[in-house]
C-alpha cells in the first residue's frame, strides 16, 4: 500500500475514534514521507502529522526513530502520540521516541566495537527512518557543535590541584593579587608546595600557571566577567576568553572560579565520542521533522539534508519582525519601558495576563530575575527567560512556571538572530503558557546583533543618524534596515559555520578509517525502497 494511502487510512482511523485529524494536518504527514520539513505553529498538529507518518512508515521498517530535543521532551511526545499508533495498529516498539545524542552514543559504540582488534561487532543501530519534532533545534541552533559524549572523569586529578593552587594563592597574597608576577619567595613556596599536586601537575610550568589563574580568577568582577544565574550557573562574558592573559587560564576556568566563590565545582568530564549531526543522518534514507516556524531555513535544509520545506499556511511575510517595534532612545529608555511594562502587570492584579520578558543574552537573566522573582512573590504571573540559542536552561522551564490556559503578554527586550525565532517564541509560549495576546519588542540601538554581525555598519550609523536627521528619515527605519541586514549576515555565518564543522568532522572520520582499516560509518544492510517511495528514494549513499 502506498505510503499516501496509509496516511489516509490513518487519519480515518483517528477520525473514528474521535480525535480530529484537519487536511493540513494530513497534507504534512504526506510531505514528511517525503523527506520533507514542514512548519506547523501547534504542538498538538505537530505531534499528529509525526504520528502519521510514522504509521506510514512503520509498516516497512522497523523502529522508526521519533527524536526530539531532549530526554524529557523525546518522552513527553512518546506518551502523545502512543495512544494514537495503538489504534492505527502500530505493534509496540515500532516506533521508538529518542534523542540525537542517545543516536550518537549507539553510533559511536558500535564504530568503537567495530575497531576494537579482534571484538565481535556490536550491533548497528537501525537507520532506516527518523522523523524530527523541533527540527530547526536540532539542526540549525545546536548543529553549530558537534555532539559530544562524554563521560564524568578527573583523571589528571584537576580540581585537586586547582583546589591546591587556589589556597596556596590566599596564603602568599591574602589581599588583591595585583599582577601575575612571581616574586621569588613565591617560587620558592610554589616549589614547596609541588608535592601536594598530582602528578601530572608538578612540573615547573604547569605548577605556575596554576598559580597565576588562582590570582588571575580573584580578580575577574561580577557583572562583568561572569554572572551567576538564580539556578547556580555561572555565565560568563561572551568576550571574557580573548581578555585572558594566558589562554592556559581557560583550562578549568569554571571550576576555579567554582572554588574561588565557595560554590561545589563542576564535575570535569572526559570525551568519549564525538559525531556532528550530519554524519549521524546521512545513512538515513527516510528522514522528515517538524517545528513551530522555519522561516529563512529553506536552502540551508536542502543543502546540508536534502530536506524540502513546506510551510503551512505559506509564510510569505517579508516584515522584519511579526510584530510592532517600540522604539527607545537608549538603553536607559528600554529600562524604564521594561519596568513599566512589568509594573502594568502589578496594576492589573492576579487576575491580568501573564507576562513573560524575552532576553537575548543570559548576562542580562541576573538583572531582571529578582524583579521578576519580587513580582512573582506578589501573587503575579511574570516570568522571564533567554533565548534558547544563548541560555544553558530549555526556554519551557520558564513557560512552566506561568500558568496554563492564561492569555500571555510577550515582551521581546531586543531583537532575536532571526525572524525565525522570534515565531517558535510565540508559538512555544501559546502551547505551554495560554494565546499571545501582546507581543512587543523594544529596538534600542545601537543594537547587539548589529555590532556583532557589522560592526563597521554599527559605527557609522550614528553619523547616518545625523545626516538623515534634517531629512526627516526616521531613525528606526535606518537601524530597521540595518537589524535586517544584520540578521542576513548572522544566518549566512551560522550556515557556514555548520557546513564547516561538518566537513571537519567527516575528514577526522577518514583519517580514522585509515588508521584503524576500519570504515568510519558503516551503513546497515540496503535499504530497498517500497513501491510507494520508489520514485522518493534519494540517491545511495557512497
Amino acid at each position: 500500500m502506498p505510503a499516501d494511502a496509509r496516511i489516509a487510512t490513518a487519519a480515518a482511523t483517528l477520525r473514528a475514534a474521535g480525535t480530529p485529524v484537519d487536511a493540513a494536518v494530513e497534507a504534512a504527514a504526506r510531505q514528511l514521507c517525503r523527506r520533507g520539513a514542514v512548519a506547523l505553529v501547534r504542538a498538538h498538529d505537530r505531534a499528529l502529522a509525526l504520528a502519521l507518518a510514522a504509521v506510514a512508515w512503520a509498516a516497512e521498517v522497523h523502529p522508526v526513530h521519533l527524536v526530539a530535543a531532549s530526554d524529557d521532551e523525546a518522552l513527553a511526545l512518546g506518551g502523545r502520540v502512543a495512544p494514537w499508533l495503538r489504534s492505527c495498529g502500530v505493534p509496540d516498539g515500532a516506533v521508538e521516541p529518542t534523542t540525537l545524542r542517545r543516536l550518537a552514543a549507539a553510533r559511536t559504540q558500535a564504530e568503537r566495537a567495530l575497531r576494537k582488534p579482534g571484538g565481535e561487532p556490536a550491533a548497528r543501530p537501525p537507520t532506516h527512518a527518523l522523523l524530527m519534532d523541533d527540527l530547526d533545534r536540532l539542526l540549525i541552533d545546536e548543529a553549530a557543535a558537534s555532539i559530544t559524549l562524554a563521560v564524568p572523569d578527573d583523571a589528571t586529578g584537576l580540581v585537586p590541584a586547582l583546589a591546591c593552587a587556589a589556597a596556596l594563592a590566599r596564603e602568599l597574597r591574602p589581599d588583591d593579587p595585583g599582577d601575575d608576577t612571581l616574586q621569588p619567595h613565591e617560587l620558592a613556596a610554589l616549589d614547596a608546595a609541588a608535592a601536594s599536586l598530582p602528578p601530572v601537575w608538578r612540573s615547573r610550568e604547569r605548577r605556575e600557571r596554576l598559580l597565576r589563574q588562582a590570582w588571575h580568577v580573584r580578580r575577574l568582577r561580577r557583572g562583568t566577567d561572569y554572572d551567576l544565574a538564580p539556578q547556580g550557573q555561572l555565565l560568563f562574558d561572551d568576550a571574557l576568553m580573548a581578555r585572558l592573559p594566558d589562554r592556559g587560564f581557560a583550562s578549568g576556568l569554571t571550576q576555579a572560579l567554582q572554588l574561588h566563590l565557595g560554590l561545589a565545582p563542576s564535575p570535569v568530564a572526559r570525551t568519549v565520542g564525538r559525531l556532528h549531526v550530519d554524519l549521524l543522518l546521512e545513512p538515513y534514507p527516510r528522514l522528515g521533522g517538524v517545528a513551530p516556524s522555519l522561516h529563512g531555513l529553506a536552502r540551508e535544509l536542502a543543502a546540508r539534508h536534502r530536506l524540502r520545506v513546506h510551510d503551512s499556511p505559506p509564510d510569505t511575510s517579508d516584515a522584519p519582525v511579526p510584530w510592532p517595534w517600540r522604539w527607545c532612545a537608549g538603553h536607559a529608555e528600554a529600562e524604564a519601558q521594561i519596568d513599566a511594562w512589568l509594573q502594568a502587570a502589578v496594576d492589573a492584579g492576579p487576575a491580568g495576563a501573564s507576562r513573560l520578558l524575552v532576553l537575548r543574552r543570559a548576562q542580562a537573566l541576573v538583572h531582571w530575575a529578582p524583579r521578576v522573582a519580587a513580582l512573582r512573590a506578589l501573587g503575579l504571573a511574570v516570568g522571564v527567560a533567554v533565548d534558547g540559542h544563548h541560555s544553558p536552561l530549555p526556554p519551557a522551564l520558564a513557560l512552566r512556571e506561568l500558568p496554563a490556559g492564561q492569555p500571555l503578554a510577550l515582551l521581546f527586550a531586543e531583537p532575536l538572530e532571526s525572524l525565525r525565532a522570534e515565531r517558535a517564541w510565540q508559538a512555544r509560549a501559546a502551547e505551554q503558557a495560554g494565546p499571545v495576546t501582546e507581543a512587543v519588542q523594544l529596538l534600542v540601538p545601537p543594537l547587539a546583533l548589529v555590532r556583532e554581525q557589522l560592526p563597521v555598519l554599527a559605527a557609522a550609523l550614528p553619523l547616518l543618524d545625523r545626516l538623515l536627521a534634517p531629512v526627516g528619515a526616521p531613525r528606526r527605519t535606518l537601524h530597521g534596515l540595518a537589524l535586517r541586514l544584520a540578521r542576513r549576515v548572522a544566518a549566512w555565518r551560522g550556515g557556514r559555520l555548520r557546513r564547516q564543522q561538518g566537513e571537519r568532522e567527516r575528514r577526522l572520520g577518514q583519517q580514522l578509517s585509515f588508521t584503524t582499516g576500519q570504515r568510519s560509518a558503516t551503513p546497515v544492510a540496503p535499504w530497498r525502497p517500497g513501491p510507494a517511495l520508489a520514485a522518493e528514494a534519494p540517491p545511495s549513499q557512497p
